[in-house]
């Protein structure tokens, strides 16, 4: 049996404030280890419509769900998820390049590191 306690990432800009802050560092286990991504989660993603760089955003769409956000709206695939920001205002996100696929999601972030919070 394997066991992965996950991996840890750095928290930068304020996205995700005031939940998480520019410095901080969380852990990340895999999308689906302990059950499927719901929303409401907090989860790091690597999409390749944002030049394959990782961030931390909020599951707000779940697959086959169409979400509307000012104005705009998106019909979500069969894995597709639609992530923003806690704070619209300092967050580029699903708004802007559109949904993130299963395959672009890294995991669900489990825990802030420093300083020390579980997640639920």
């Amino acid at each position: 049996m394997k066991l992965s306690v996950g991996r840890l990432m750095r928290v930068y800009g304020h996205s995700m404030a005031p939940l998480l802050r520019p410095g901080e560092l969380v852990v990340v286990g895999g999308a689906d280890a302990v059950r499927p991504l719901q929303r409401g989660d907090v989860v790091a993603a690597r999409p390749a419509a944002f030049g394959g760089k990782a961030f931390v955003k909020r599951v707000v769409g779940l697959p086959h769900e169409r979400v509307a956000v000012a104005g705009r709206s998106w019909e979500l695939g069969e894995d597709e998820f639609f992530l923003l920001g806690d704070s619209p205002e300092h967050s580029m996100d699903s708004r802007m390049f559109g949904p993130v696929s299963r395959d672009e999601v890294i995991g669900r972030v489990r825990a802030r590191v420093w300083p020390w919070t579980l997640f639920r």
